[in-house]
């Protein structure tokens, strides 16, 4: 799986990155023509949001793995908001082995997968220094991957579709933007 994962997070930035460098070398010449500065801080931390970006794409959208063999069901889909969650912690899955920690794994790395997201945006634009706009711009890409692997199942992705990953999502960006408003303030404060 690590090594699907590895494959389509290169393959998508072999794909997009010359395409990032040229957009991004042609919007700093058309500054430099009009006298202005380019700061290679910025440029960084936009390059460190696009591979951000990448990534995010190769792990949720990327249609990998794909199985001939595992029809999609219903059961694969979840529209009713924590129950699952609970039900996953409190009573133990039947047929997976060791099931609290992979609902733990799952929860953590849902709001692990979107943490930098809440610490980027505020970095990349003053707009998202607002947690609502974090919130709301973290909840629309997450209701997107969501809706795109729904899309991928009818093309034989066996991902599943979760109401829960949104939630956690989001709030894995929420928690990301507190913490970066949170150390931001403590740096201004001890300058």
């Amino acid at each position: 799986m690590i090594v699907q994962v590895g494959k389509s997070i290169l393959f998508l930035a072999a794909l997009t990155f010359p395409l990032w460098v040229a957009t991004r070398f042609a919007i700093n010449i058309s500054r430099q023509r009009r006298n202005q500065q380019i700061l290679l801080t910025r440029e960084f931390i936009l390059a460190s949001f696009f591979l951000y970006i990448v990534f995010l794409a190769a792990i949720t959208i990327v249609p990998l793995p794909m199985s001939r063999f595992r029809t999609p069901s219903s059961e694969d889909i979840n529209l009713i908001p924590v129950l699952n969650l609970a039900r996953c912690l409190v009573q133990k899955p039947a047929g997976i082995p060791e099931g609290r920690k992979f609902c733990l794994e799952n929860i953590l790395g849902n709001i692990a997968l979107f943490f930098p997201l809440g610490i980027m945006l505020p970095l990349v634009h003053d707009k998202f220094s607002s947690i609502w706009k974090v919130l709301i711009l973290a909840m629309l890409v997450s209701s997107g991957i969501e809706l795109l692997q729904l899309v991928s199942r009818g093309f034989g992705s066996y991902r599943s579709v979760d109401i829960d990953d949104v939630l956690l999502n989001t709030f894995g960006a929420c928690v990301g933007c507190v913490g970066f408003a949170i150390v931001r303030r403590y740096a201004s404060a001890n300058k």
